[in-house]
């Protein structure tokens, strides 16, 4: 995703940070301030600059302008204004230049609309008909556009998954990767009008209304847990390809799943089956594999959800009469989902791929990202940032024994969830992100730890 040239109207100056076009607007005109104003006029500018340089919706709800997404790393974005538990969330980024110049002014609508209108009111270009990830209520998804998710909690540019209407009219969640491509939403394995869908109504357009009801011309029906008008919604097509309807509890800070496509007991499954992928690899082919890049990236699901592990780029076969481990060159893997040994030089085995497994399970449950750890603070005050792993052990330590699993779960899992499986699933990953190899479990057993809450 390109930074904002949606504001190249005009543009003088433009400089690269981080791989990312941010466009610093100076106009020929007399520039004036832009900060909490729903509107940009022609003649005003934003700037990366300036934190305050935003556009604030009449309402306060929402917000844009300038984001920061990295070390001098910056996106035009719209994001809710409220801080919630997980952040501000942004719902829209661009990657479209504008190139009429007969613009007026740029205007955040409450309904978190961002219009660019001519200079009689005509509407030239809004964020609704280009969304990212997220649809707003009565924002319509149609055949021209579709929803496509982040790379990750914290890599905003496109990922894998995308909600398209498919050329047999039918809303199709599809997974799209430069490995594999193919459909899981719905069923393809079961005929489409079986699971109440319809190929004869060609136009192509979906929507969900305040009141949290989804309807799309192709028959797909759905409404939010909590029907009724009252909270703001959000539907989100995530960046691990679960499409989930969202509600905001403005007093918790929290945003509520109140409708999803997979349903949480789908994330155990996938859980059991990348470990029986990589008990396979490591103690049943005839040479033993080492993937060495074990993440969710590397993890694909087909259309029956199965998991398949992905990507064998970086990964080492290792001789069964070689049991010293093999030599590497130079370390392997992804910051954040590495063993220790990587870093203090120890002898490479299958115990790596346990401990990304590990780090892999702890961001599936929690919905942490382990890359940028989780901000501490100190008595001091000064701000840190701790491993993922240390965070859920210390959790687990400090809490209740009744309570330490609430405290843990992905508050986008809502209440829909299986304590005993979701326990089981952090009880098998702090073994497996063990900083001692040798107190890992092997494949097999996690394995088998991990049935045993299914008996």
């Amino acid at each position: 995703m390109l930074a904002a040239r949606f504001l190249q109207i005009f543009a003088k100056k433009i400089f690269v940070v981080n791989s990312f076009q941010v466009v610093l607007i100076l106009f020929h005109f007399l520039l004036l301030t832009s900060s909490a104003l729903p509107i940009l006029r022609q003649g005003s500018s934003m700037s990366v600059e300036n934190p305050d340089d935003v556009l604030n919706s009449p309402s306060g709800m929402f917000s844009a302008g300038f984001y920061r997404i990295g070390q001098n790393a910056y996106c035009f974005a719209i994001w809710f204004s409220k801080p919630c538990h997980d952040g501000q969330f942004i719902i829209w980024t661009s990657n479209n230049t504008v190139r009429d110049h007969s613009w007026s002014q740029l205007n955040l609508l409450d309904s978190g609309k961002l219009v660019l209108q001519s200079l009689v009111n005509d509407t030239l270009r809004q964020s609704f008909d280009s969304p990212t990830d997220t649809l707003l209520h009565e924002q319509p998804l149609t055949q021209h556009n579709r929803l496509v998710s982040a790379r990750s909690q914290s890599d905003y540019s496109s990922g894998n998954y995308k909600l398209m209407y498919d050329y047999d009219n039918v809303l199709r969640l599809v997974l799209d990767s430069p490995e594999t491509s193919s459909i899981y939403w719905p069923d393809s394995t079961v005929l489409d009008y079986l699971q109440g869908r319809t190929r004869f109504n060609d136009s192509r357009i979906a929507a969900f209304d305040s009141s949290g009801y989804f309807t799309s011309s192709d028959k797909v029906e759905f409404q939010s847990a909590d029907f009724g008008r009252g909270p703001w919604r959000r539907l989100t097509l995530d960046f691990n390809g679960n499409l989930r309807l969202y509600s905001l509890e403005e007093q918790k800070g929290i945003w509520s799943v109140t409708w999803q496509a997979m349903s949480n007991s789908k994330r155990f499954d996938i859980a059991v089956g990348t470990a029986k992928g990589l008990a396979y690899l490591h103690e049943e082919c005839l040479e033993w594999v080492l993937h060495c890049d074990v993440k969710p990236q590397n993890i694909l699901l087909d259309s029956n959800y199965q998991p398949k592990v992905a990507d064998f780029g970086l990964s080492k076969l290792l001789n069964r009469d070689n049991l010293k481990g093999p030599s590497f060159s130079k370390i392997r893997g992804t910051r954040g989902y590495m063993a220790p040994e990587w870093v203090y030089n120890l002898p490479i085995t299958s115990k790596v791929d346990i401990y990304s497994y590990g780090i892999v399970i702890l961001e599936m449950v929690t919905g942490r990202n382990p890359t940028n750890g989780i901000p501490a603070v100190e008595t001091s005050g000064e701000i840190w940032h701790q491993k993922l792993e240390a965070w859920v052990k210390g959790k687990k330590n400090g809490a209740a024994a009744t309570s330490w699993v609430e405290e843990l779960i992905d508050p986008a899992m809502g209440y829909d969830y299986d304590r005993n499986k979701m326990e089981n699933l952090l009880e098998v990953a702090i073994k497996c992100t063990e900083a001692e190899r040798h107190a890992r479990p092997s494949m097999s057993k996690i394995v088998q730890l991990l049935q045993q809450a299914t008996q």
